[in-house]
């Protein structure tokens, strides 16, 4: 049987989904940016890392997307007796784009004279602002989808307790793991995704036995992992603290991350002309929405 994010992909086989990442303007921004801009953005995000949807689109319309909020069950038949009829829930969600960008300006001299690349530099600068932004909203729309997977206690100060009480620290995680249905967990696209204050948390707990929940890599560039599954570290995720969700798990392909036109990143050398100056923008229309009510689930931290 195929997984929900096998079942999502082959949902949208036919849609269109073109590179529209453009580096044009005054002809000097190289050709080669037009896929490292989203490599850049990726590099800033941890949520872009963990396997989200990419859905890219000439403009920016509003589209309806499905979203599956109950898959169809099994029930037993009696010999001679009408098969119990059982649909799958689904609802929609509109898939739409917000824009963000900034114009920065640099002398004609500095770009004449500068001993490196400098739209190389300016580009990749803009892949990462635009990154936090395309992340920031990921982030956001991940925990609006997530359902609570795991709680913590009250007397836990934002917290895992101590893991020599019943169900504390370690505990919590192997709840929150258990919490998302099978299917989800054997995706590629199941991960952690938590910020830096509360991975330093994390990485502190251990069992009773002394075994950490946190595993180092041991190869390198591949992430490090909570029970088998790889962690991403997002700065947009709230850290860990009395009545917030600290740390989301689950399919990450559930998560449709819009770009609509492709990342820009232009260059005009006649907008400042009087000042005999550059002007470099950077622009990206985006959105993100979940398309699975199942997929992502959260560990949330009790109000006291």
């Amino acid at each position: 049987m195929d997984s929900p994010a096998e079942m999502r992909r082959a949902e949208r086989a036919g849609r269109e989904r073109r590179d529209q990442t453009t580096t044009t303007g005054a002809g000097t921004i190289p050709a080669g940016f037009r896929n490292k801009l989203w490599e850049y953005a990726v590099e800033t995000s941890g949520i872009l890392q963990a396997g989200v949807d990419l859905l890219q689109t000439t403009s920016g319309e509003t589209i309806k997307l499905p979203r599956v909020t109950a898959y169809s069950t099994v029930a037993s038949i009696t010999e001679g007796n009408a098969i119990t009829e059982s649909d799958p829930t689904f609802g929609s969600v509109n898939s739409t784009v917000a824009k963000e960008g900034y114009v920065t300006q640099v002398t004609s001299e500095l770009v004449a004279d500068s001993a490196f690349n400098l739209e190389s530099h300016l580009a990749k600068w803009a892949g990462r602002e635009l990154g936090n932004a395309v992340g920031s909203a990921a982030v956001t729309a991940a925990l609006a989808a997530a359902s609570a997977g795991a709680t913590t206690a009250a007397g836990t100060a934002g917290g895992l307790g101590a893991q020599g009480t019943a169900d504390r620290g370690f505990d919590y995680l192997i709840t929150l793991f258990h919490s998302v249905l099978a299917p989800y967990r054997n995706s590629a696209s199941c991960a952690w995704v938590m910020s830096d204050p509360t991975a330093a948390m994390i990485r502190k707990v251990k069992s009773t036995d002394g075994v950490y929940a946190w595993q180092a890599s041991v190869i390198a560039g591949q992430p490090d992992s909570i029970l088998g599954k790889p962690v991403y570290i997002d700065t947009y995720v709230p850290d860990a603290a009395v009545s917030v969700e600290s740390v989301l798990f689950g399919d990450f392909s559930s998560l449709v991350v819009r770009i609509a036109g492709g990342f820009r990143f232009e260059r005009s050398d006649e907008f400042a002309f009087n000042a005999d100056m550059s002007t470099f923008r950077a622009i990206v229309r985006h959105g993100s929405v979940s398309v699975d009510a199942n997929a992502l689930k959260s560990l949330t931290h009790a109000g006291t």
